[in-house]
């Protein structure tokens, strides 16, 4: 399950940077007509992926019982 959740968080940063390099793409295009909106939106998009990936990386196992009474 550890090995999934992994892969998942590098598919989500994979995706994360192909958002904020479209926008940086086409922000930096003069032909083409940049909506800010929907750039900020891809923006905060790509960081809630960053945000939810090293939260799936870093997510902590099954806690340990606590001591025998």
């Amino acid at each position: 399950m550890k090995i999934m959740l992994r892969v998942i968080a590098v598919l989500f940063v994979l995706i994360a940077a192909l958002l904020i390099g479209i926008v940086i793409s086409i922000g930096l295009d003069p032909d083409t007509d940049l909506r800010v909106p929907v750039a900020i939106g891809y923006v905060i998009g790509g960081c809630a992926l960053i945000w939810l990936a090293q939260w799936l990386w870093r997510r902590p196992g099954r806690a340990a019982a606590g001591p025998a009474a």
